[in-house]
């Protein structure tokens, strides 16, 4: 999100209209996308009648000025007429950036996200790195591995860390629990996910040996940390098949 005011009311504005376009597919509620709208409406509401208040303020300065001041014989108008603000918008709590941050993290985790709808939402934060991002562009940063090199002793896999202290790299472990007879199952849903490792320097290398004597495709996602904590959100599911024995 921006950090001056009026940019911060412009990329509201947009998360609000794109949100009701692409909220729905997303799983995300009618009454979620009609409260972001009224968070939108409220912030700029109130960035409109502090405008006015200033515009009035000043005007009323300078009657004043010239009421004291002004040379004899100097026209000056009536009064200043007493202030009519628009009607009030819908009442809405304090903490909009943070809905704003909990939501995008929400979105990001959708199965039908996409980067296209990133940017349209403008959630994604194209060329930055953690050092200098919002607390809320943390919420999305996303790291991206690519396998640089697969071999019969070893799998690397290179990505960038910016500014964290590294990425955590998970793998695909066997499933502990079977789905019951008949169910739908979501692939990557069921797939189960353990902590491998913390990495602070690129490439990762991973050597384990197959479990037997054919390939096996392994899967890996990375997400960024920093102070030992995990920051934003795991990557796209990097598929290799391994045939190191």
């Amino acid at each position: 999100m921006p950090k001056g005011e009026r940019d911060r009311e412009g990329w509201l504005s947009n998360f609000s209209t794109e949100l009701q376009v692409c909220g729905p597919g997303l799983g995300v509620s009618p009454a979620t996308i009609t409260s972001v709208e009224n968070d939108y409406l409220a912030y700029k509401f109130m960035l409109d009648t502090e405008d006015f208040f200033k515009a009035k303020m000043h005007e009323r300065t300078q009657y004043k000025d010239t009421l004291f001041n002004g040379a004899i014989g100097t026209v000056i108008a009536t009064y200043p007429a007493s202030p009519v603000l628009p009607a009030s918008p819908v009442q809405v709590a304090a903490g909009i950036m943070h809905r704003v941050e909990n939501l995008v993290q929400v979105i990001k985790g959708s199965t039908g996200y996409t980067e296209a709808i990133g940017q349209a939402l403008k959630i994604i934060v194209p060329g930055k790195t953690p050092g200098n991002l919002t607390p809320l562009e943390k919420t999305v940063l996303k790291p991206t591995g690519k396998v640089v090199e697969n071999t019969s002793t070893e799998i690397k896999i290179k990505w960038t860390k910016g500014d964290t202290d590294g990425v955590i790299v998970y793998v695909n472990a066997a499933a502990t629990t079977a789905p019951a007879a008949g169910a739908k199952v979501d692939a990557e849903a069921a797939i189960n996910w353990v902590e491998y490792g913390r990495y602070n320097f690129s490439p990762f290398v991973d050597t384990r040996k197959n479990a037997g004597t054919q390939p096996e495709t392994r899967m890996y996602k990375l997400q960024f940390f920093e102070k030992d904590k995990p920051v934003g959100v795991q990557s796209d599911i990097i598929k290799v098949v391994a045939a190191i024995y």
